[in-house]
């Protein structure tokens, strides 16, 4: 029980994670070349933004041009990953970055497919960045980007685009003609009615606007450690856990930098 207690004051300090928006975040290129990983460790440190993706996808260690001075985080990603296959997603305080396999081209598929695009809002009118949009029955699937825009090739009038993302209704729409679509999503009034512990108490899942971080603790019984602190390491993203050196002397915590 204290175990859990502590966690839940832990994941209260997300709160202070960066207020830096996808479009306005910057980063100081001082070299105009660098490997992706040095990249990603300076947008890291310098925005507070984390990076999520599969390192078995993203080649860390390739080194690319930059152009030098402070830039925007989004046109460096662009520059980085353009031509690669890899697209990127600014999600809360994440960044998302993603590679699609580029199928093999198939000629017969080519003529009776087409391209859909689109923009997907939610009911106050702001873009949804990151929401799924899949072919029904199939594994052809996009994101929107930071503009929650969207392109994605069907392969026939006849196919349906399902819509979905966290706390908002799933959608499902039938292609037909039309190659262009606006598509606002409505909340799911179940979902943010649900209850969610934090570290002061409880509060609706839709009253919430921080990043709350969950660790089970199952996770940490069985590690080999002498404090919660030492437990914790590895465990919550952008959590930093620096020993003190004396024997059972509690670590200190850094989230994000703070």
């Amino acid at each position: 029980m204290r175990i859990s207690t502590l966690l839940l004051f832990v994941c209260i300090f997300a709160s202070y994670a960066s207020n830096a928006s996808s479009q306005t975040a910057k980063v100081n290129i001082t070299n105009d070349r660098m490997t992706i990983g040095t990249f990603i460790k300076k947008v890291e440190k310098e925005t507070g933004y984390m990076f999520v993706y599969n390192k078995g996808e993203i080649d860390a260690n390739k080194t690319v041009s930059l152009q030098k001075g402070r830039n925007t985080v989004v046109n460096c990603l662009s520059q980085i990953f353009e031509g690669s296959g890899v697209t990127y997603v600014f999600e809360d305080d994440y960044i998302v970055l993603t590679k699609h396999a580029q199928a093999k081209e198939n000629p017969v598929a080519r003529q009776s497919g087409k391209v859909i695009q689109g923009i997907i809002t939610d009911e106050t009118g702001l873009s949804v960045i990151g929401a799924n949009v899949v072919v029904k029955g199939t594994t052809i699937g996009t994101v929107t980007d930071v503009d929650g825009k969207f392109s994605i090739e069907v392969p026939s009038d006849d196919a349906i685009l399902v819509i979905s993302y966290i706390g908002y209704m799933d959608q499902e729409i039938s292609v037909k003609k039309q190659k262009s679509w606006s598509i606002v999503l409505k909340e799911d009034s179940q979902s943010l009615d649900e209850v969610v512990v934090v570290g002061y108490g409880t509060q609706r899942k839709g009253n919430i606007a921080t990043a709350v971080t969950t660790v089970k603790a199952e996770t940490l019984q069985n590690r080999p450690v002498q404090t919660v602190g030492e437990a914790l390491q590895g465990q919550v993203p952008g959590l930093m856990v620096t020993g003190k050196g004396a024997p059972g002397e509690s670590p200190s915590l850094q989230l994000r930098g703070s």
